[in-house]
């Protein structure tokens, strides 16, 4: 049943949270569909009410997609997730957006994955 491997998977997630520099950065990797991913965000979001930045890099059907999801404090304090994804994007030769608070980018190149992360989080917790 999706709905309890959702849950499985947001409290496996919350549970290896970093704290860097004040933001509780949550991460997921693997294949996901974005369905998927966009309800464990949506799950991690109710549970998580401090600081908390959500940074997935998925993949679905060989398609690398970026997820930034981030709490509305951070919102407040003039992050952007639309902003954040865009730049990271251009590691996986991509493009995209969304909300100040959710945003996706897809790409056309897998390889770029871990470089489009290492992008986020750098962004996120300077």
């Amino acid at each position: 049943d999706s709905h309890k491997q959702v849950e499985r998977i947001k409290n496996d997630l919350i549970a290896k949270a970093e704290n860097k520099g004040g933001v509780k950065l949550i991460t997921l990797q693997g294949a996901y569909a974005p369905d998927m991913v966009k309800s464990i965000d949506f799950q991690i979001r109710k549970t998580v009410k401090e600081d908390m930045a959500f940074v997935a890099a998925t993949s679905n059907d060989n398609k690398p997609t970026l997820t930034v999801a981030l709490s509305d404090s951070l919102v407040a304090a003039g992050n952007n997730a639309t902003q954040i994804v865009r730049d990271a994007a251009k590691e996986i030769q991509g493009g995209g957006g969304g909300q100040p608070h959710f945003a996706t980018a897809g790409g056309k190149n897998p390889d770029g994955i871990v470089a489009a992360v290492d992008k986020l989080i750098e962004i996120l917790t300077a």
